[in-house]
């Protein structure tokens, strides 16, 4: 069960993408702990999605099951109308939902790329405009990337993944910058290896 007592996200809203399973699960459940109200995005796994909102709830929690592709900009804006009009406006968006592939450098198709980095790059672009576009008009927001270790510390086979991550630290420098004027605060979190179901897929 959630730990009670910390309330220190109390009456705001906190969208978090790929929420169904593994980081997007843990980031979900932390904020709702701290009193936070929770988007649970998903793109297939709805079950994955209803058990987080389920367990949020019956701590007393409160959160929101929405599916939605983040590679689709008509998703992403229909994802972020509905949070703010069933949660309330959107303090913080994480972009977690991510594709990971393993698949030797000299074997990647351009279909795999081009829907990895749909998937890790484009999809937080864009879900981060249409959501930055209501923070910048409250003056107020939180925009947190999930990075990767591997960013900058390569390893075999993960070549497109690599690169994305990379991508998405440069974007993340440069949106802070352009979004300080609102007052919107831009970062990134890269993780190293956590034992999660993607984790341990990409490896078999």
């Amino acid at each position: 069960m959630m730990q009670a007592g910390d309330s220190s996200f109390a009456g705001r809203t906190v969208l978090v993408t790929g929420a169904s399973r593994g980081i997007g699960r843990a980031t979900a459940i932390l904020f709702a702990a701290k009193g936070a109200s929770v988007c649970v995005n998903y793109r297939k796994d709805s079950s994955g999605a209803d058990d987080v909102v389920k367990y949020i709830r019956e701590s007393g929690g409160c959160a929101l099951p929405f599916r939605a592709d983040i590679t689709d900009l008509d998703g992403c804006c229909r994802l972020v109308d509905t949070v703010e009009r069933e949660l309330g406006p959107i303090q913080v968006l994480v972009n977690n939902a991510a594709a990971f592939h393993r698949t030797p450098f000299l074997d990647v198709s351009p279909e795999e790329f081009d829907r990895l980095l749909s998937t890790n790059l484009r999809g937080p672009f864009f879900l981060s405009q249409i959501t930055a576009r209501q923070m910048a008009v409250r003056k107020k927001g939180c925009i947190i990337h999930i990075s990767s270790i591997l960013a900058g510390v390569a390893i075999r086979e993960r070549t497109a993944y690599c690169a994305s991550k990379g991508a998405i630290e440069s974007l993340t420098q440069a949106m802070a910058l352009d979004l300080i004027r609102y007052q919107i605060r831009v970062n990134a979190v890269a993780p190293g290896l956590i034992e999660t179901e993607a984790l341990i897929d990409s490896f078999h």
